[in-house]
Order: C-alpha cells, then structure tokens, then sequence
C-alpha cells in the first residue's frame, strides 16, 4: 500500500478486483527492497507501480490471512485499477514476472482516505518506509 494512494483517493473504499501478490512473492521483492537499503524504486520496477517518486511516501505491506472469508482471488483481466496500457500482462504476473491476483471482495476495504482507518482492517501489516 502507497500511503498518499489511499489519502489522496476520492474514493472511500479498495477499488473493485484490487492487485495483490502471493506472500512468498512478496517476501522475495521486500527482500530486494531491503537489500538496496530500503530504495523505493525496487518496488515500484518489480511490482510495476508506475510511480514517478514514492522516497517521501509511507509504503506498507498488508498481509491478508488465506483463510479470511472476506476475500476470495481470480485471475487478473486487466480491467483491474492500476492495469497501465503497455504495462499489464497476461497470465497473473507482472511485466517483471512477480506473479499477481485480482482480489475479489476488494471494494468492502473501506478506508475513508485514511491509512490508519485502512490498516485497522488487517491484523498483519508492516510498514516498509
């Protein structure tokens, strides 16, 4: 999660069949991030994020628990928010190849443009910078 993507949204709510990654995908782009001492720019190349600065951005990462009955995960078709033209791929990967879903049940994640309101919805979060 990109922190100004929530506080500037004017949205109250995660848009209909939002990105996320596998953990195990996941914890291998974190641990990129980590390795190039926190740079914001490893995220943004493996998770195709198509920002131009996040350095002074708060970045999370939500962990939701496989068994939450909120949720359920297709297959990404690209009419997902934030399938960028010339960006998205199919087959349920990245353009860098860090495999992706489109979560289902998405819009019920209200936020309020707030990332504290967000992040009360998840019981494992972690901010990454």
């Amino acid at each position: 999660m990109i922190e100004s993507w929530i506080t500037g949204s004017s949205y109250p709510t995660f848009p209909q069949r939002k990105f996320v990654g596998l953990l195990s995908e996941m914890e291998e782009v974190v641990a990129k991030h980590r390795a190039a001492g926190n740079d914001w720019r490893v995220l943004n190349k493996e998770l195709i994020l198509g920002a131009k600065s996040l350095e002074d951005d708060g970045i999370y990462i939500v962990k939701i628990k496989p068994d939450d009955p909120r949720f359920k995960y297709e297959m990404p078709n690209g009419r997902e928010n934030g399938a960028y033209p010339n960006e998205w791929v199919p087959g349920g990967a990245t353009k860098s190849g860090t495999k992706e879903a489109a979560l289902i049940g998405s819009e019920n994640v209200t936020h309020n443009s707030d990332i504290g309101t967000l992040l009360k919805n998840f019981d494992d979060w972690e901010k990454l910078q």
